[in-house]
């Protein structure tokens, strides 16, 4: 009797172990997000994410405790552009990989941000690492 608990147990940890490793870290946040002129449903977009009170989108708009998206930043012609505030959104945002590790693991780093691809699917952002 000893000999098949003891493989339930083994079995029950295998199963606990692969399903903490396969957890899904994909989340929805609330982020202010610099939306570019033109964004075509489906299209997808480079994209940077950096933490609240960031730079990435450098804009008072009043909730400096939101993660920042800049998916504004390349605009042919132009080395440094500036969204426009009618542009800022503050957004629900599907992220498709560990964004909270993402944001965390660049805190204190001189270049804060983290590159994302992001498509607008409809009145959706989902982005992916």
């Amino acid at each position: 009797m000893s000999r098949g608990g003891s493989w339930v147990g083994k079995a029950g940890l295998w199963v606990t172990i692969l399903l903490s490793a396969c957890r899904d870290q994909s989340h929805t946040h609330h982020v202010v997000i610099a939306y570019p002129e033109h964004w075509q449903d489906g299209e997808r977009r480079p994209c940077f994410l950096g933490p609240e009170d960031g730079t990435t989108v450098s804009r008072s708009m009043g909730q400096p405790e939101l993660p920042q998206l800049d998916c504004d930043r390349f605009v042919k012609g132009e080395l440094i552009h500036r969204t426009p505030m009618e542009r800022i959104y503050a957004l629900d945002v599907y992220f498709g990989g560990d964004s909270y590790g993402a944001l965390e693991s660049r805190r204190r780093q001189v270049i804060n941000e983290t590159p994302w691809t992001c498509e607008r699917i409809g009145d959706k952002i989902e982005c992916k690492p």
